[in-house]
């Protein structure tokens, strides 16, 4: 059995207002049309809808996670079917947060696929977590992977030393001297 369709004119919005965990809805091209006071207020830094209005991930504090975000939207869309994703994003006040998303298609009166509707709950951390930028953290999860530095550089189209640069840094915020004390810390998800 299929899930049912959620169409866009018969969502009640505000129910979801006082909700205190972020939800959204966004057109196909991932532009946000809706969101709730938490969202708009704890994740974005505003004070109404009209402010996040049309506007895409880029345009928010997550700027550098919004190629990611954006690749789960057209996942949706080229499914046509709801996802649950892991993300990350950086709220206004710059704190990192993990978290998992679903993500439901949105569709007309004719069954045409509009948008989405998504409904993110925060990961609990641990305290040395949400210190590495995206890039630091795609560098060292590389490398856990096994990559040399050089490999790294080609795959991500930066040089060899600004990879090293990014190694560095992400030993230096999680308080590790060896590359090897590093990957255990992120292979520990304590990034």
């Amino acid at each position: 059995m299929s899930a049912p369709l959620l169409y866009l004119d018969s969502l009640q919005l505000d129910v979801f207002q006082s909700v205190d965990l972020p939800i959204f809805v966004k057109d196909i091209k991932s532009q946000y049309l809706w969101a709730n006071n938490f969202f708009i207020a704890k994740s974005a830094g505003y004070h109404s809808v009209n402010e996040i209005y049309h506007k895409q991930d880029y345009d928010f504090s997550w700027h550098e996670y919004a190629n990611e975000l954006r690749t789960h939207d057209k996942q949706l869309f080229d499914l046509q079917e709801s996802i649950s994703v892991r993300e990350r994003i950086l709220r206004h006040e710059g704190t990192y947060v993990d978290i998992i998303t679903k993500k439901c298609p949105l569709y007309d009166k004719d069954k045409k696929i509009i948008g989405l509707i998504g409904f993110s709950i925060e990961l609990l951390t641990s305290s040395n977590l949400r210190v590495l930028s995206q890039r630091e953290y795609t560098v060292t999860a590389m490398m856990a992977n096994g990559l040399t530095d050089k490999k790294i550089a080609k795959k991500l189209n930066i040089s060899p030393r600004t990879v090293e640069t990014h190694i560095i840094n992400a030993k230096q915020k999680l308080n590790v001297r060896t590359r090897s004390e590093l990957i255990v810390k992120i292979s520990q998800g304590k990034y």
